[in-house]
């Protein structure tokens, strides 16, 4: 529970469910976020909640030494809970309404070497100045997206006028001229999803994968870069995920939430052959770990490749429909 304070919250990040609020200045409460659940009414900070918790037991229930943390859940606060409202509405703007709100630990923003160098290596010249000393561009983490690159034909220009670091969009070709071991990210990912279908039994829908500081430094696990420094992958934002059940149904149902997330996961049938390896490697690991967490001579030994080739069939129609719609297009032009 966060302690009574009179340093204002600042908004740190807005998303679909709600937005997201830390104490303003490096104080002793800094480490903590708060989710309000002021945004979309059909997304439920309750669910996340009840989701965290589950996903953290396990993480916390599965031996692996993998680069990945989930922040910790720290409270569900109701809206009618008058107590904590009145210790702590002084400190949002004055607009703002009670509603129901998460307390969880606030993830490490990227140092400010980080980000002056991923400014100094992407960011539109014009934009550079701006972005170094804009205060809320110093909340910055990285979602690591290793399912795209980025178009070749270069950004649009409302692309580089809406530059920022907040959740920057990492893409696999920028990780590239980073020197990033692409492999070693989607090996964490796969173990990380396994643990979520089997082990928390939740579909992972809409799941964030973020690149950050760990909460303490020198964790043996963690990724080293001479940009961006120590780091681990976060993951984060679990309020549109639902449980499944082990059976067709819950494949079909991690299937499809696979494809709605983000490009975080590596995607199968790319055109880079790169990207096609990036795929495999994360395919196996993901069956290495599946079979792991379920046990030999397992019920649902089954159901991790089930789920793997059910993704390649759905990316594979997806192909297909483009290429249909692309020839149809070119036709309509003749």
């Amino acid at each position: 529970m966060l302690p009574s304070s009179s340093i204002s919250f600042r908004c740190i990040g807005k998303g679909n469910c709600g937005s997201i609020w830390a104490s303003d200045g490096d104080t002793t409460v800094s480490s903590d976020a708060i989710k309000r659940e002021d945004m979309n009414p059909g997304r439920s900070v309750r669910n996340d909640y009840e989701t965290h918790q589950r996903i953290i037991d396990a993480f916390s229930n599965t031996s692996t030494t993998m680069p990945h943390l989930v922040p910790e859940c720290r409270a569900l606060i109701e809206q009618s809970d008058s107590k904590w409202w009145e210790e702590m509405s002084h400190r949002f703007p004055k607009r703002l309404d009670h509603c129901t709100s998460l307390v969880t630990e606030r993830i490490p923003r990227i140092p400010r070497p980080g980000r002056d160098y991923l400014v100094d290596l992407f960011c539109p010249p014009s934009r550079k100045e701006f972005t170094k000393s804009n205060r809320a561009d110093e909340d910055c983490l990285i979602r690591a997206y290793l399912g795209r690159r980025r178009r070749r034909t270069g950004p649009t220009k409302s692309a580089l006028q809406l530059f920022s670091l907040r959740n920057y969009p990492l893409h696999i070709d920028q990780m590239e001229q980073l020197q990033l071991d692409t492999l070693a990210y989607a090996n964490a990912m796969a173990d990380a999803l396994a643990v979520m279908h089997w082990a928390a039994k939740v579909d992972a829908s809409d799941v964030e994968f973020v690149l950050a500081p760990p909460r303490k430094p020198g964790l043996p696990t963690s990724f080293k870069s001479t940009g961006l420094g120590e780091h681990v992958i976060w993951i984060l934002d679990f309020d549109c995920c639902k449980p499944i059940t082990m059976d067709i149904a819950g494949v079909e149902q991690a299937c499809h939430a696979f494809f709605l997330n983000d490009p975080y996961y590596p995607r199968p049938y790319s055109t880079a052959i790169e990207d096609q390896d990036l795929w495999e490697g994360f395919r196996i690991r993901f069956l290495a770990t599946s079979y792991r967490l379920l046990g030999a001579q397992s019920p649902y030994e089954t159901l991790p490749l089930l789920l793997m080739d059910k993704i390649e069939e759905c990316a594979m129609d997806r192909l297909r429909r483009k290429r249909e719609i692309m020839e149809r297009e070119k036709r309509d032009q003749t």
